[in-house]
C-alpha cells in the first residue's frame, strides 16, 4: 500500500468507528427562539420591526421601529436571551417595516411549509423577503405577500 493512501485509510476507519472528533455544524436558532426573542421586544414596546437576522451560530439580530421612527437593534442568543440592544438611526420609510402580528404570522407560515432554518426576514416594499432553507437543506430567497402569504417572486 502506497505511503500516502494509508493515512487515509487510518482516518476513514477512525471517523467510522467514532474515534475522530468532527465539529458539529452550528446549531441554527430555533423558531421558538425567535419567537421569545420578538416577546422581548413587544415587552419593550415595540410593535414594529423591518428586519430579523440570524448569524451562523444562531444569534438572532431583530430591528425594531419605535413609535419615534428611531431604529432599535436588538441582538438575541440562540435561545432567545437578550445580550445587547442599541438606537440607531431615524427609520423613515413606512413600507420597509412589518408589525410583529406579520412577523410571527410569517414565522408560521414558514415552519408549516417545511422551512428547516431562517437566516434573514425583512420588510420591503410592502412584501416580505425571506432568506432561509427548504426541506431538502437548498437555500431559498423569495419576496412573500404578507396578506395572503402568496411567494410573489423568487430570488436566485
Amino acid at each position: 500500500m502506497s505511503p500516502r493512501i494509508a493515512p487515509t485509510y487510518a482516518l476513514l476507519a477512525s471517523l467510522m468507528l467514532g474515534a475522530v472528533a468532527v465539529p458539529a455544524q452550528a446549531n441554527p436558532a430555533t423558531y421558538a427562539a425567535i419567537n421569545t426573542a420578538l416577546k422581548a421586544v413587544e415587552a419593550q414596546g415595540y410593535q414594529q420591526i423591518d428586519e430579523i437576522d440570524v448569524g451562523a451560530r444562531g444569534n438572532i439580530k431583530i430591528d425594531a421601529i419605535g413609535s419615534d421612527n428611531v431604529e432599535h437593534k436588538f441582538i438575541f442568543d440562540a435561545n432567545g436571551a437578550l445580550q445587547n440592544q442599541r438606537s440607531g438611526g431615524i427609520e423613515r420609510d413606512l413600507s420597509d417595516r412589518m408589525d410583529l402580528t406579520t412577523a410571527r404570522k410569517v414565522l408560521d407560515w414558514l415552519a408549516q411549509q417545511g422551512y428547516t432554518e431562517v437566516d434573514d426576514v425583512s420588510a420591503d416594499d410592502g412584501l416580505i423577503e425571506i432568506d432561509a432553507r427548504n426541506a431538502h437543506g437548498e437555500k431559498t430567497e423569495f419576496k412573500l405577500d404578507p396578506q395572503d402569504m402568496r411567494i410573489v417572486s423568487y430570488d436566485d
